[in-house]
């Protein structure tokens, strides 16, 4: 201990001189007597500034530092409160086309270079906004008009859409269950009827769809394409029918795979033929138009002349 102490004190002598302490000799020349006076002048004090020393050598060993390095680098969460609202009003369709109507509301006005998508009977298809919107009014009805296939979809699709902002916010599907105002008939795909030039065989082995409405969609399938270079030899299928309407009508035949399919158009009394379509190769569509009278039996005919079989697609409109 008497080590340890004896040194500061050294130290503490030594630099009175260079730091201005005040300090005093001590006489020694006589006997220090009671009521001498201490060596300091009677003052305690030895200097003018606080020598007294922090003896507390505690020192923060915390080394605790924040390892989180974790920086946030994003931008703050979009508000769930500015979400966009959307509802449907209406929805319309043609024999190629559905409208839907909508109002679509965004609190923060950033659905310019957001989306819609369009769901239908499962399919799902992405729509820009409003570059690809056929009208669009913030706050108020916009609409959107899309290209359907109602042989795939049915006659009775649900429909829900989605509104989804610039920043990422969606939102609550908008459903609507609508019916088809164009009839859509489904044509026995499994029905095989084999090609004939007479007239008994194109008036007996068709599919009778009734009095037919404009527009109209219809639904088949054939099983195979062939030929042997003068006619037919694969599948054809007939389509008779009685018209609700008159006037102008055209009736457009498509088909999904590749190959030739062709169109003809019979009277249904004594089977003349009256119009047809039959482009060579695989151009699509084959179609033609045809003044119908009101209450007259028709008979259509659709035949693969070479490629792959499979559903087609006949619109009268």
């Amino acid at each position: 201990m008497k080590a340890i102490l004896t040194a500061p004190v050294l130290l503490l002598l030594s630099a009175c001189g260079t730091v201005g302490l005040e300090y005093y000799t001590q006489d020694t020349s006589g006997d220090l007597g009671l009521d001498d006076t201490p060596p300091y002048g009677g003052d305690t004090e030895i200097s003018d500034e606080d020598t007294a020393a922090d003896t507390d050598d505690t020192q923060d060993t915390d080394d605790t530092q924040d390892t989180d390095d974790t920086q946030d680098t994003d931008e703050p969460p979009p508000d769930e409160d500015q979400r966009p609202e959307l509802s449907i009003t209406s929805v319309t369709d043609s024999a190629t086309e559905l409208t839907i109507a909508f109002n679509l509301f965004d609190a923060d006005a950033d659905m310019t270079g957001g989306s819609m998508s369009v769901t239908i009977s499962g399919e799902t298809t992405s729509y820009d906004v409003p570059g690809q919107l056929d009208s669009w009014n913030h706050g108020g009805t916009s609409r959107l008009t899309i290209d359907i296939d109602p042989c795939s979809m049915g006659s009775s699709p649900n429909i829900s859409i989605q509104a989804t902002d610039t920043t990422g916010l969606t939102s609550i599907p908008a459903s609507h269950s609508h019916s088809l105002t164009t009839p859509e008939l489904q044509i026995d795909s499994s029905r095989a009827d084999d090609f004939s030039d007479t007239y008994i065989n194109i008036g007996t082995s068709g599919v009778n769809l009734g009095t037919l409405s404009r527009p109209s969609v219809l639904c088949g399938n054939l099983y195979e394409a062939t030929n042997n270079g003068t006619a037919f030899t694969g599948d054809v299928d007939f389509l008779d029918f009685t018209t609700g309407f008159g006037g102008s009508t055209t009736f457009t035949l498509t088909w999904e795979q590749t190959a030739d399919y062709d169109l003809y158009l019979y009277n249904g009394n004594n089977g003349n033929g009256l119009a047809s379509a039959y482009t060579n190769g695989t151009t699509q569509p084959e179609a033609f138009s045809y003044t119908v009278s009101s209450g007259q039996p028709y008979i259509l005919m659709i035949a693969g002349w070479s490629g792959n079989g499979g559903d087609w697609r006949l619109i009268v409109e």
